[in-house]
């Protein structure tokens, strides 16, 4: 059976045996011996990710503060999970050493420990003022069992340790998904796992980077790579966005400035994208085929494409902080031989019977490139010989 994690006896009560949420304290730890194994369980120290931080908690009814993982998702919004805010009194989110002011604190409604310490548990965190720290997209893409994912929390590396507050990452792959959650299994041989403290943490898609879930709870035995949960943030998306932008209705605008729809392309091809949003836009989300293959949190929203020779449909979906999407989308037909004038190119331009790439290449009759310096036509060499012709007969 699953069980929770908090790391403080406190919060442990009224879930149950069952899951453990993966967020506590480093008070004395329930005695159960473990082996200390390396980070996170089996990562590494992380000097990326620089949104991720360390949530602060003064638990009601308790002198013990409780440590989970939150996020950045915006310049005053953090995201962790709902457990962590559980009975909180006084919150803290620490960033790169340093402690920011906490206005207000929103665990999802439909949590509840009593029914699943995991399902719905993904909470906001709102900031008294704005940090300026990049952050990445969230939510644009769903999780799919086999896809590669990086943990990121600041928790402790086994349970019976007291080395929370290094943030540390570890790689592994999405093993089930349900509605709304999925799940990771083990640790070991280059794959890690969650322990006590990175409860609210990330977990990205490792191929774009975008955080795809909130780390949530796992089974016993505890910090050992049992099954762990977490939320899938697209699920929560339209929560997330009635919480940050409660008036705004509109979703964005999208424009597709090039390649143009139908057009011939190089293999290699910019998509050139505007986005607009009466608040603002979150994120840019090109697709090839309905597939995500790339997403940029501003503009320029200009996207560096690959495509394999043939007809595709290229398409950009913007998001507001409020969840809403606008997209666009253009049909092209991709050839990797010369092309025709005006064919698409990775930088943007055109290219004319293999490119433009150097302007000052000779090109001869019709386009044709020839060698040396561009040489003349045959009627002006025609003339010039009878000119000397007759020069030399008048002599």
């Amino acid at each position: 059976m699953p069980r929770c994690t908090f790391r403080s006896a406190s919060l442990l009560v009224g879930l149950g045996v069952g899951m453990v949420a993966a967020c506590g304290t480093d008070t004395e730890p329930r005695p159960r011996p473990l082996q200390r194994e390396s980070a996170i369980t089996d990562g590494t120290e992380d000097s990326g990710h620089p949104e991720v931080g360390r949530l602060l908690i003064d638990v009601s009814g308790t002198t013990a503060q409780d440590t989970c993982t939150a996020f950045l998702i915006g310049p005053q919004a953090v995201l962790t999970a709902a457990h962590c805010l559980d009975n909180s009194v006084t919150n803290l989110f620490q960033l790169d050493g340093k402690v920011h002011d906490v206005t207000k604190v929103i665990p999802h409604g439909s949590w509840d420990k009593a029914v699943s310490p995991y399902k719905h548990d993904i909470g906001l965190v709102l900031l008294k003022s704005p940090l300026g720290v990049a952050t990445p997209a969230y939510g644009t893409l769903a999780p799919t069992a086999g896809m590669a994912v990086l943990l990121v929390g600041v928790g402790r590396t086994a349970e019976t340790a007291q080395d929370s507050g290094t943030k540390r990452v570890a790689s592994n792959t999405v093993e089930n998904v349900g509605t709304g959650y999925f799940t990771i299994t083990g640790t070991g041989s280059g794959a890690g796992n969650i322990c006590l403290g990175d409860s609210g943490g990330p977990v990205y898609d490792k191929a774009s980077g975008a955080a795809l879930g909130v780390i949530s709870a796992e089974e016993s035995p505890l910090c050992t790579g049992a099954r762990s949960y977490h939320v899938a943030i697209k699920d929560y998306l339209s929560w997330i966005g009635s919480q940050l932008s409660p008036g705004d209705t509109t979703a964005p605008t999208v424009t597709i400035n090039g390649p143009a729809d139908g057009a011939t392309v190089a293999t290699s091809v910019m998509l050139d994208v505007s986005a607009t949003d009466d608040v603002g836009v979150v994120s840019v989300e090109a697709q090839v085929d309905g597939a995500s293959v790339s997403t940029l949190t501003q503009a320029p929203y200009q996207f560096a494409l690959t495509l394999s020779p043939g007809a595709h449909t290229l398409e950009a979906v913007a998001r507001d902080a409020a969840g809403h999407s606008g997209s666009a989308q253009v049909s092209v037909t991709a050839v990797s031989g010369p092309l025709p004038d005006g064919a698409a190119t990775a930088d943007g331009g055109s290219d004319a019977l293999g490119g433009d790439a150097d302007p000052d290449r000779p090109r001869g009759q019709d386009g044709c490139a020839v060698s040396g310096q561009g040489a003349p036509p045959w009627p002006s060499v025609l003339l010039l010989v009878i000119l000397l012709v007759r020069r030399r007969r008048l002599s």
